[in-house]
């Protein structure tokens, strides 16, 4: 077999062991797939990764594996320590070490190149998301990586609000540091000269502890306090932004997401039936002897979940994520959250969470 036959098989390994993992990366007719996978990863740092799962795995471990292939330490810790700097695996230190996992393409390796985006990037991107069909894949998986939790204002003193449903309580439960990022969706839309219709910031994405860890060990992001993190949330929610932590009780992010830029966001308004695939304990439900159809809560909604019938507001629970922005603009309090008689359950970490959607059928 030629060098470059060896190269190519190996980025095909590399695909098929990627795809194997819970979120997935499909191959592609075109080679599109591979064309991207060689974006990421250099040809000698494949058989590291070919080491690795969604779950941590000790250093131990990954080297006892790769000198038995012939690889010194020196050099899986050389080549792990590459894939950190590039933001390409995940890791976190233990009490026995450190240890390692794969990213899955989303949420993970895209978001790795938040300070990098460039057009090439972005067209090799879109041309795997599209040929792969990666993005529906994503947006109707039966368990989400993301969720809705509901703007503060929105929800009514006497309903009681869970700890990992509180946007107060998940900052205030923050053990580890937090870092301020920017948004790789709005820096994409301005790449594509789009402007976000809710902001003008880009800084409005949240990462906390072994998450804000990698992002500070590449120089990446602003280490702030839990008040000042707060503020940031705060000013999301006045702009219409959509929270949405990843889909655990402790969760490694929390974005502010609008319909007009959010990857995910707007691929789910493209399906006709969002709320299905979309982890939210809430739904709106509007008071049509309030109601005056001023239409504000039209404008607010990220989803078009709201129409209008005889200059009433009528809330398509098909749609409707829970969010909550149309509670807090109505000038009649017109609209409220009101409780999911089915309550999604929540995994506990990214790990429990990554363990679920392999299970699925």
């Amino acid at each position: 077999m030629s060098e470059i036959n060896s190269k190519e098989h190996l980025y095909r390994e590399l695909q098929q062991h990627l795809d194997k993992m819970p979120v997935g990366f499909p191959a592609t007719d075109s080679g599109s797939d591979i064309q991207l996978l060689k974006y990421f990863f250099d040809y000698d740092e494949i058989p590291v990764l070919l080491e690795l799962t969604h779950q941590y795995k000790s250093l131990k471990k990954i080297k006892d594996s790769l000198e038995r292939k012939n690889f010194s330490s020196n050099q899986v810790k050389e080549i792990l320590e590459k894939l950190i700097s590039k933001g390409l695996i995940g890791w976190k230190n233990m009490k026995d070490g450190r240890y390692y996992k794969i990213l899955p393409l989303v949420v993970g390796l895209d978001e790795s190149q938040n300070y990098n985006r460039t057009p090439e990037y972005l067209n090799l991107l879109r041309k795997y998301m599209i040929e792969s069909q990666f993005a529906l894949r994503l947006i109707t998986s039966k368990i989400p990586q993301l969720r809705t939790i509901p703007i503060e204002k929105s929800i009514e003193p006497q309903h009681h609000v869970s700890t990992y449903n509180d946007m107060r309580k998940i900052i205030e439960n923050i053990e580890g540091p937090i870092v301020l990022l920017d948004c790789i969706c709005k820096k994409t839309a301005r790449i594509d000269g789009r402007e976000c219709k809710q902001t003008s910031r880009l800084d409005t994405c949240l990462v906390f502890n072994e998450v804000a860890l990698r992002w500070l060990k590449r120089g990446f992001g602003k280490k702030i306090n839990k008040q000042e993190a707060l503020e940031v949330l705060k000013k999301n929610q006045r702009d219409g932004l959509v929270l949405q932590p990843s889909n655990s009780k402790n969760p490694e992010f929390l974005c502010s997401c609008c319909g007009c830029c959010c990857g995910i966001l707007s691929l789910q308004k493209m399906i006709p039936n969002p709320a299905e695939y979309w982890t939210s304990s809430y739904q709106a439900q509007v008071d049509p002897e309030i109601c005056e159809g001023c239409r504000t809560c039209l404008e607010r909604c990220q989803v078009d979940a709201i129409t209008f019938k005889q200059e009433i507001a009528h809330i398509n629970l098909k749609r409707c994520i829970g969010c909550g922005n149309c509670v807090i603009s109505c000038p009649n309090k017109a609209i409220t959250l009101i409780k999911k008689e089915k309550i999604p359950s929540i995994p506990n970490n990214s790990e429990e969470l990554y363990e679920s959607i392999s299970k699925l059928p």
